[in-house]
């Protein structure tokens, strides 16, 4: 949590604690928490959510995926940790990068919407209030396939929301895309 705390969003290089070693706590997180509940309480209660969360402004793509990565696998059947991190206003950062030319940033950010929103109606109104429908509408045709799976299942749990998501949807072009992906051979 002290690695994570001592890296610097902003520096443009001479950071106290480097990209590489803030990346590698944060796929030790990721590592440690997958599929282990306690750890992940431990995680929370040890109060690295807050500085994950805000690693995913940082200006190196590794880190910002390292961060993303971390809390998909936080957020993943954690109620608590969901709250947190929707709590620590991590939803504008992660629909930002919804938009992000590199791959990795996008399939992590809408990974982590994806398990944020899974289970819980009061943050996929919130993700869906903090427009995240059109960007993930555009994930639907990226060159990331695993991208569009994401995005696609994302979309299904928005049309699961609200009776009127369905007509956003429709009208904000999301069958289009749909159709073509039943085309992949994956």
């Amino acid at each position: 949590v002290n690695i994570l705390k001592g890296y610097d969003v902003k520096a443009k290089g001479n950071n106290k604690v480097g990209g590489s070693v803030v990346r590698r706590a944060a796929d030790a997180i990721t590592s440690l928490a997958h599929q282990n509940g306690a750890i992940k309480n431990r995680v929370r209660t040890e109060n690295a959510i807050p500085p994950l969360v805000s690693l995913l402004d940082a200006n190196d793509a590794k880190v910002q995926r390292a961060a993303a990565a971390a809390l998909r696998t936080l957020a993943f059947k954690s109620e608590e940790n969901k709250n947190q991190i929707v709590g620590c206003d991590a939803l504008p950062k992660l629909i930002f990068m919804l938009q992000a030319e590199d791959m990795g940033i996008h399939y992590e950010a809408v990974g982590v919407i994806g398990n944020l929103v899974h289970s819980s109606a009061q943050i996929k109104k919130r993700v869906l209030d903090e427009g995240a429908l059109q960007p993930v509408i555009g994930l639907l045709s990226s060159r990331c396939t695993e991208s569009q799976r994401e995005a696609a299942l994302l979309i299904g749990q928005f049309a699961t929301t609200v009776p009127d998501y369905k007509v956003r949807i429709v009208q904000r072009g999301a069958v289009g895309p749909l159709i073509s992906m039943l085309s992949n051979s994956d």
